[in-house]
């Protein structure tokens, strides 16, 4: 009987062999990842699942917030600026009239300022519990800040109040609005009222000892130019008494009218440091406020939203991410370990030590190990 002649395929002439995907190409790298995620699909949904509800549970228990906002637009007033750009303008000269204390930014970085939050946290506030019991209480109190010393417990309650405050500019119309987050509808409110309270304080403060200043420095200059003036006066007097006909000589008409010129330039900025010293003397004692307010701030009837369905479908993909990371990292270590084992055997004889020393931390410090 002939033997039969047994002749191996040759792979590469058949062409479904040659499509076989070889080894480590990314058909079996997915592959591989989606066997070890099934694997671990207790990780890969239960994980998930647990941080979603961990974070729905912590929004339920927490307690709801209330915000109340308000807007408002600062006053230009006729401040230094613009009056010495009016002086100037009569000697031909350009002075630019932007008040920096007066721009949007400028008001932004004051609610956010530690002197506006020190002087908020300071106040006592009326608020009304669920019992319907009317209590006074500072926003140390509110937040529950317990430190040892008072100046510490006060600079956290800054901190704290700092991360409640919201601040937005409109640089076009120059509104500039905010609104405060509060355990509290009263005391959300009551914050708002106090926040433009304390800006218009400023304010008036500010442009009071502005107009101080500027009231003693015109009244100096008053009497300066004056007395110039008065001096000017006098040689211009004194040369018509000497030169009763002095527009027959072309000198004298020469002089003449440099000492004219003199004396109106003398009587413009003369009448010029009038105004200034007079209006300084008005905003000196000005007490109108110098803020519009066009959004005043209600108590709100409803408390923030939570937003309990974004976050736990934030929570959902995070833990997913972190439950694949793990599946894979745990499968990586167990493939390397068998084909390690020496480096696997020291690695979970390290990581015994590791977890005595955080049993007993003092080994770490010794060197001593048990």
């Amino acid at each position: 009987m002939a033997k039969e002649r047994i002749i191996s395929p040759d792979p590469s002439a058949d062409p479904l062999m040659c499509d076989q995907p070889e080894a480590g190409s990314s058909g079996q790298t997915l592959l591989h990842v989606g066997t070890v995620l099934l694997r671990r699909r207790r990780w890969v949904f239960g994980i998930p699942f647990l941080l979603a509800t961990a974070v729905v549970g912590i929004g339920l228990v927490l307690p709801r917030q209330y915000s109340a906002s308000a807007s408002f637009a600062p006053q230009a007033g006729p401040g230094a600026l613009s009056r010495l750009s009016g002086i100037a303008a009569q000697f031909g000269l350009s002075v630019p009239t932007d008040d920096a204390a007066q721009s949007p930014e400028f008001y932004a970085d004051l609610l956010r300022s530690p002197q506006l939050l020190r002087e908020l946290v300071a106040g006592r506030y009326r608020i009304i519990e669920a019992s319907r019991d009317t209590i006074q209480m500072d926003l140390i109190e509110v937040y529950g800040i317990a430190e040892r010393t008072p100046g510490r417990d006060r600079e956290k309650a800054v901190e704290r109040l700092a991360q409640d405050i919201m601040v937005s500019t409109d640089l076009k119309t120059g509104v500039v609005g905010f609104a405060v987050t509060a355990r509290y509808p009263e005391l959300a409110h009551a914050i708002v009222e106090r926040v433009l309270d304390l800006v218009n304080r400023f304010n008036l403060e500010t442009r009071q000892s502005q107009a101080a200043a500027e009231r003693r420095f015109a009244e100096s200059r008053l009497a300066a130019v004056e007395s110039e003036l008065r001096e000017t006066e006098d040689r211009l007097q004194s040369f018509l008494q000497r030169n009763r006909d002095f527009r027959n000589s072309p000198q004298l008409t020469f002089a003449h009218d440099r000492l004219q010129r003199e004396v109106q330039l003398r009587q413009e900025l003369f009448g010029s440091l009038s105004q200034a010293y007079e209006q300084s003397r008005i905003e000196e004692v000005r007490n109108t406020p110098v803020i519009t307010v066009i959004e005043r701030p209600i108590v709100p009837v409803r408390p923030d939203g939570r937003r309990l369905a974004l976050k736990a479908i934030v929570a959902v993909v995070v833990g997913f991410l972190f439950a694949v990371l793990a599946a894979t990292g745990h499968d990586m270590l167990r493939r390397q370990g068998a084909a390690e084992p020496a480096t696997s055997a020291e690695f979970r004889r390290l990581l015994g030590e590791a977890r005595a020393d955080l049993r007993h931390p003092r080994r770490l410090f010794s060197g001593h190990r048990g």
